[in-house]
C-alpha cells in the first residue's frame, strides 16, 4: 500500500471551535494562521533574525529584528 505519513505540524489553537459564516465581505487572509503556524514550530523566522547583523542603535529601536522578518516574510506568503 503506501507508507504512514506523519503530519509536518499540529496547530497549537483550539481545534474544536468551528466557524461558519455566509457573508461574503471575509477576508482571505486566513491563510496567514496556517503560515504563522509552519514557522512557530520550527523557529524558521526566530533562526533567521538571529543572523542578521543589527547594526542599528539599541536604545532607538521600536521594532525587533525578528518581528520585522516575520511581518516580511507573512507579507510575501500572503502575496502583498
Amino acid at each position: 500500500m503506501g507508507e504512514a505519513q506523519a503530519t509536518l505540524f499540529e496547530p497549537d489553537f483550539n481545534r474544536s471551535t468551528k466557524g461558519h459564516s455566509t457573508d461574503q465581505r471575509l477576508t482571505s487572509n486566513a491563510g496567514v494562521i496556517l503560515l504563522r503556524e509552519a514557522d512557530h514550530r520550527p523557529g524558521l523566522v526566530d533562526a533567521i533574525a538571529q543572523n542578521i547583523n543589527e547594526p542599528r542603535n539599541s536604545r532607538r529601536i521600536r521594532y525587533i529584528m525578528d518581528e520585522q522578518v516575520r511581518e516580511l516574510v507573512l507579507a510575501i506568503g500572503l502575496g502583498y
